[in-house]
């Protein structure tokens, strides 16, 4: 039994923070919007000489020239994100090479996107790490007073449309009148039943039925008649005929042809002496 009884207390007492907890709302946390950089006193570049695959880690404090062999690396800025934003490091840099055919440098470099300025040399390449050391100018606001910030940006401002002179939350009716007056405010200490304007009452719009369409069956077709139909008979033409093709007329001898008729020849004559 006591044990029992233990089992059921346990169970209430983890039970009862639970859902405690789940009924409590959880404020997000603030983060730094996402263009917020921190100045930093110390950049950190590595350098790799292609010639002998050296490769080299310099931490370079703002404002001074660090040599790597015959390259001369000046850091004018540092800076990267807060805690609460992904990482990434830009470094405002100046490079030149002693070489006579050597380049020179000036821009800024990205951590995070190393291919969108590079130091153009056949020999060298330079890329930025990171940024070290303390915090200087720009310093971004303190997450306490950012936080103050969100808040009134996103906080509901309510505003009195019917009669702005009257203060926020007061019920305004027509004409700019108290819809409620107090005892203090009507004369004599006693609310008038006069000063308050009667209550309006605010009739629903009147809605108009819809017409409707009643419903038509539509009309059946007529039965078929029992008598069978006649049908009347229909003569057949014969086809036509094509016309007969003329036949060759046979010519006798004797008769010239082109002629209606038989053409006669008269007998030769005889030769006389």
């Amino acid at each position: 039994m006591n044990r029992l009884l233990l089992t059921s207390c346990t169970a209430w007492l983890v039970a009862v923070p639970s859902a405690v907890l789940a009924a409590t709302p959880i404020t997000p946390p603030v983060m730094y919007p996402a263009n917020t950089w921190q100045g930093r006193s110390q950049a950190i570049v590595r350098v790799l000489d292609r010639q002998d695959s050296h490769v080299e880690l310099l931490t370079i404090p703002v404002g001074s020239t660090q040599p790597f062999k015959s390259l001369s690396i000046t850091a004018k800025a540092c800076l990267d994100r807060p805690p609460t934003l992904s990482a990434d490091a830009a470094v405002s840099l100046e490079v030149a090479d002693s070489h006579p055919d050597g380049v020179h440098f000036t821009g800024w470099m990205l951590a995070a996107e190393p291919s969108l300025n590079v130091l153009d040399s056949p020999v060298y390449d330079l890329r930025v790490v990171s940024c070290s050391g303390d915090p200087v100018a720009p310093t971004p606001i303190a997450l306490k007073d950012l936080a103050g910030v969100l808040q009134a940006a996103v906080a509901p401002t309510t505003q009195n449309t019917t009669n702005p002179a009257q203060p926020d939350g007061a019920p305004v009716v027509a004409n700019g009148v108290p819809a409620v007056q107090s005892a203090a405010s009507a004369p004599g200490g006693v609310t008038q039943p006069g000063n308050a304007p009667p209550p309006q009452t605010l009739s629903p719009p009147a809605t108009q039925p819809n017409p409707v369409t009643p419903y038509v069956a539509p009309a059946a077709p007529p039965p078929p008649s029992e008598a069978p139909t006649q049908l009347a008979p229909t003569e057949l033409t014969p086809p036509p005929q094509a016309p007969a093709s003329p036949q060759p007329q046979s010519q006798s001898p004797g008769t010239t042809p082109g002629q209606n008729g038989p053409t006669q020849l008269a007998p030769p004559v005889p030769y006389q002496n």
